[in-house]
Formats: C-alpha cells, sequence, structure tokens
C-alpha cells in the first residue's frame, strides 16, 4: 500500500510543508529543506527534490514519502546505503527528530509548521554541535505580529465611495477592453509569429533523441577452474563504482575516438559525459541512458553511441579484472622469448666452436691419437731414409770430386805406354846384366826411350779434363746421375719429413687440447639441456595460463546481461511541439507589450493630455 501511495503521491503536490530536512554536516550545514511533495527525491542528480553534490551520494539515493501512515524513508539501492539513527535501513519510518545518514551527509528531521525561509537558523559553526544535542534544534520563523488597533487604525467606508469604487473597477475594465482593442491586430499578429517560430524551430533544431538499455553487472568472481589448488580473490570484483566509471571522461574518448578515429577535444567529451548517466534500478541492474544534444544531433546517433560506449565499458571493466591473469600469460610470454633467443644463442655458439675445434672434438679423439701414432712411425722411417740417402750421396760425391772414371779410363788408355816402359826396363836390366855401363850408347838410348814413355805416361794420366771428356765417359755420367738421384731422393725425404713434422707438431697440440675441448663441450651440452629443460617448463605453464586466461575471459563476459539492448526513446514530438508553441505565444505576447509600451510612450510624449482613452470614472468627472 505504502509502494502505491509513493507512485500516486509522485505527480502530486502535497501542499504546505509540514516536515522538513536540516543539513547537519556537508557544505551547507544548517540549510532547511521543506518537505512539500509527497514524495521528495534526495541525490546527487540535478532534478533531484534534495540536491546533494556530494560523491558519496548516489544520483537517485533515497525518497522521503509522505503516505497513508507517516512519513517513511526508503533507500533507492545506493551504493553506500542509507542510515537512520545508526542502522542501514530499506525502508524505515521517521519521526520527530530522527537523523537520516544519507551518504556523508547527516541529516535531521523535523516536523513543524511551515516556514517560507530556507535560512541557516543556526551558525554553521555552532550547528554540528547543536544538532546531536537531541531535543528541538530549531525554531521555525514565527509569522509577522498582527498589528493592534493602537497600531492601525482602518478607514471608514461610506456607501458613496463604495459606489464611487465600483464604478472605477467596471470603468477600468472597459478601459482595458477598448485598450486591448485598439493594438487588437498588432498583438494577434506578433502572438501568431511567436506561435510560428515555436512551430517552426521543430525543423531547424529537431526534439532531442534518447536511448537507453538496461543491463545486469554480476561482480563477484568465480574460483579457478585451472588450477583447483589456487584460490581466487574474494575482494576482486567486477563492475564496482559502475556509475562513476561507465561516465569516466577517458572511457568516452575511447568510445568517440572508435567511433570517430578522431581524437575529441575536452569541450565536447564533457559535453557528452553530462548526458550520459548510468543508475541502479535493484540487485545489479542498471540503467544506461544517453541524451542528444543541442549542437551534435546525431552525431553520433544516440543509440549507436550507447551500445558502442556499454560495449567499451564492458570489456574495460573485463580487462581490469583479467590484468593478474593477463600479465601472468604476457610474462611467460616475455620469457618464453627470452629463453628462445638463449637456445639460439647457445646453438649459435656450439656451432661455431664444434667448427673451430673440428679436430679436438671428444668424438675424434681415438682418430686423434691413431694419427698421431702413424705419424710417429712416419717420421722415424723418414729420418733414417734421409741419414742413408745423405750416406749414398756423400760417397758418389767423393767419387764424382775424384773422378775416379776418369782415372780409370786413363789407366787404361796409358797401359799401351806401360807395357812398352816394362819391355824398356827388361831390356835395360838385360843390357846392365851383360856388363854395360851407363855410358853405353845402348842404354843411354834404353834410358832416354824409358823417359819419354814415363813422360807419356804421366801426361796421359795428369792430363787436364775438359767437358768432352766428362760426358764421353760412361762412368762419370753414371755417377752424376747417381748423385742427381740421391739428391732429389733426398731433398723428396726431407720434405716428408718436414711435412711429417709439422703434422705431428698439429697432432700433438690437438692432443694437448682435447681435455679442455671436451670440458667446454660438455659445459655447453649441458646449458643446452638445462635452457631446453626451462623452455619446455615454460612452455607448458604459458599453455597453462593462456588457457587460464581465455576461461576467466569467458567467465568475466558471463557475468553480464544486456537486458534490453539500446534502443531510442519514443518520440514526444507532439508535446514538444505544444510546448514550443506555447513559447513562443509567450514571446509573442512579450514583444507585444513593448511594442505597445514603445507606441504608447510615443504618443505621451507627443500629446501629454491624453493618456491610454481613460479619463477617470463617472463620479471623478
Amino acid at each position: 500500500m505504502s509502494d502505491l501511495d509513493g507512485d500516486l503521491d509522485e505527480a502530486v503536490l502535497g501542499g504546505e510543508a509540514h516536515a522538513f530536512l536540516i543539513a547537519v554536516s556537508g557544505d551547507q550545514p544548517g540549510k532547511v529543506y521543506p518537505l512539500e511533495r509527497n514524495t521528495t527525491v534526495i541525490g546527487r542528480n540535478d532534478d533531484a527534490d534534495v540536491h546533494v553534490g556530494d560523491p558519496s551520494v548516489s544520483g537517485s539515493h533515497a525518497r522521503i514519502i509522505n503516505g497513508s501512515h507517516g512519513f517513511e524513508i526508503e533507500d533507492l539501492n545506493s551504493t553506500n546505503g542509507t542510515f537512520v539513527g545508526g542502522d542501514r535501513v530499506k525502508s524505515a519510518r521517521l519521526k520527530h527528530g530522527d537523523l537520516v545518514l544519507v551518504g556523508t551527509i547527516e541529516f535531521k528531521f523535523v516536523m513543524g509548521s511551515r516556514s517560507d525561509a530556507t535560512v541557516a537558523l543556526i551558525s554553521p559553526q555552532k550547528w554540528s554541535s547543536r544538532a546531536t544535542g537531541g531535543g528541538a534544534m530549531m525554531r521555525f520563523p514565527q509569522p509577522p505580529p498582527r498589528l493592534s488597533s493602537t497600531q492601525f487604525q482602518p478607514s471608514v467606508n461610506t456607501d458613496e465611495e463604495e459606489s464611487a469604487s465600483f464604478a472605477e473597477v467596471v470603468y477600468g475594465i472597459v478601459a482595458i477592453y477598448r485598450f486591448m482593442g485598439h493594438h487588437f491586430r498588432l498583438i494577434a499578429a506578433l502572438l501568431a509569429t511567436g506561435a510560428g517560430v515555436g512551430l517552426a524551430s521543430i525543423l531547424v533544431f529537431p526534439p532531442a533523441r534518447a536511448a537507453f538499455c538496461e543491463v545486469k553487472l554480476q561482480p563477484q568472481m568465480k574460483s579457478n577452474p585451472v588450477e583447483p589448488e589456487r584460490v581466487t580473490d574474494d575482494s576482486l570484483q567486477f563492475f564496482r563504482g559502475a556509475e562513476h566509471a561507465f561516465t569516466h571522461p577517458e572511457l568516452v574518448r575511447s568510445t568517440l575516438l572508435t567511433l570517430d578515429g578522431v581524437d575529441p577535444d575536452e569541450v565536447r567529451i564533457a559535453s557528452i559525459t553530462s548526458r550520459l548517466k548510468f543508475d541502479p534500478l535493484d540487485e545489479h541492474t542498471y540503467r544506461a541512458t544517453y541524451h542528444d544534444g543541442w549542437f551534435d544531433r546525431g552525431r553520433p546517433a544516440p543509440d549507436v553511441f550507447l551500445d558502442a560506449h556499454l560495449r567499451n565499458y564492458l570489456q574495460s571493466e573485463i580487462k581490469k579484472a583479467l590484468r593478474v591473469f593477463s600479465a601472468e600469460a604476457e610474462f611467460l610470454r616475455n620469457q618464453l622469448k627470452s629463453v628462445e633467443k638463449d637456445l639460439a644463442q647457445i646453438a649459435a655458439d656450439r656451432s661455431r666452436f664444434r667448427q673451430a675445434n673440428a679436430d679436438r672434438l671428444p668424438e675424434e679423439s681415438l682418430q686423434t691419437h691413431s694419427s698421431r701414432f702413424q705419424l710417429e712411425s712416419r717420421r722415424a722411417e723418414l729420418m733414417a731414409q734421409v741419414r742413408r740417402l745423405q750416406g749414398d750421396l756423400a760417397a758418389e760425391r767423393r767419387q764424382l770430386a775424384t773422378e775416379s772414371p776418369l782415372a780409370q779410363s786413363r789407366r787404361q788408355s796409358s797401359q799401351v805406354y806401360r807395357d812398352s816402359l816394362a819391355a824398356i826396363n827388361r831390356k835395360l836390366s838385360e843390357a846392365y846384366a851383360s856388363g854395360l855401363a851407363d855410358g853405353h850408347p845402348e842404354v843411354r838410348q834404353l834410358k832416354d826411350e824409358k823417359n819419354r814413355i814415363e813422360k807419356l805416361i804421366n801426361d796421359e794420366m795428369h792430363a787436364e779434363t775438359t767437358q768432352v771428356d766428362r760426358e764421353s765417359n760412361a762412368g762419370l755420367v753414371t755417377i752424376e746421375n747417381r748423385v742427381q738421384t740421391l739428391q732429389a731422393q733426398l731433398n723428396a725425404a726431407r720434405s716428408d719429413l718436414d711435412d711429417t713434422e709439422k703434422s705431428l707438431s698439429q697432432v700433438r697440440k690437438v692432443v694437448g687440447d682435447l681435455p679442455r675441448v671436451e670440458e667446454r663441450v660438455q659445459e655447453m651440452n649441458h646449458t643446452q639441456e638445462a635452457t631446453n629443460r626451462l623452455h619446455s617448463q615454460l612452455f607448458e605453464r604459458l599453455k597453462k595460463a593462456e588457457l587460464q586466461l581465455s576461461i576467466e575471459r569467458v567467465s568475466a563476459e558471463s557475468r553480464y546481461d544486456i537486458i534490453t539492448s539500446p534502443r531510442l526513446e519514443k518520440s514526444k514530438t507532439l508535446k514538444i511541439l505544444a510546448l514550443r508553441s506555447l513559447l513562443g505565444l509567450f514571446v509573442g505576447l512579450v514583444a507585444a507589450a513593448i511594442a505597445i509600451a514603445f507606441r504608447e510612450g510615443r504618443r505621451i510624449v507627443s500629446s501629454p493630455s491624453t493618456s491610454l482613452g481613460y479619463r477617470g470614472p463617472p463620479h471623478a468627472r
């Protein structure tokens, strides 16, 4: 029954105020709010009957109903609640002297006679202490005292004066009728013009349109479905401060940027924000409303803007609610990229190291030791071969230096002379045996022959060797060929020995470096294996985090429900036409009054003896 009383009383004035709200705290302590309507709304909205600009007060916070059971206060699903006498109430009866807390603003409910003046009867500095003291905290201004008979003596009216007064009234009415008839055309023209302009304004300034929708926002989070042991923080809620967040200028800027593709200026953002509302209806249900402006009709269309802004708001709330899961997934994604980069670097370093130490790798150590043994054996063989060739070459060179083949050839060529010399020596011996002395002519002849043959032998043996002799001597040519062959073999053996020595030196260096290379290879293999394990772990955690984020996103998106899709309110064109016509008539009437006043003023100035055709009542004349 009280709800029906409230609904019926919203459109009916209650008449004279019999109760008042007195501000105890806030910007205007001591201010008196008369409760003149049967239903009085308290809130931060501009159209609230008791307007309170404090941010702790909701747009439509509470209402006071003067119903059949007296004054009652009802909370309108406010954010911070309504308190009566320190207790939070949904609906409560009000008594004289009750303290009512709306948000952080405190009022005192007082019942008494009407006061035409809303004034601070007590100074703001003293109000707070006196308002909480109990009892009657306020005195309403008393009506002015009536004048006594000594202060005011009414005049005594005679019958003649009463009849004269009545005649004046009748004559005045006639004069006004004549005056209006005299200016009827001007008045009618201006009234018609005003009404026509009012009607035509609908073409220039069409009626403002409004779009609305209702949404339901569930604030509580669910538990983690992927990791049951991971408990979700109960304090994490969606859609906190929905009215403030929905009308935040930065969110409006984001929506306009999405729709227009151009960053809007601050003036347009403030204009649109002022025409955007998000009011709570009941449990987790809100009504979103957007009104067209005078200078940006249809840009954007109200329903299009409201739909885009609502979805932008929901996405921003979902992002805020999922920021923990998003941050975890992004962190793991960055870590995985870093590990993949490290893996690529390790693989490149490992490949370069193996290329630079291909002959020192652990898997090549057996072959390296075998090569070293072979090179050691080859070196010994080459050294023996070099020594043998050096000996043979030295012997051949000695034969070549003594030219023994030539000496042998000369000995053979002088053998005839030697045989002749032997024969002469035999004959000489026989001559001496026969008793011939040295002076004997035969003996002298034999000695001379002997000397000649010996000289021939000596000349033959010590004759100078010519190139022709050398080239024609087969033995000498053979020895020279053997010397050349042995020299070539010796050079080849020495070259092989040098190469073997170099190879052996490198192999020895490789063998000495094998422990270091093996240790480094093991270290790199261990690092690569550890990094691979870390990569696998991060990959698994990232997949789980992405799955968790997807599930949470689906869960978050299921927490809102658009009860009614954004749509335009029904057009009020006929009502607006009537109002604009009345406004045009009023402007035309004012213009007519100004024009008549101007015309009569000019006439009075030009003819001061006349005044609107009124020369006084008959008895005056």
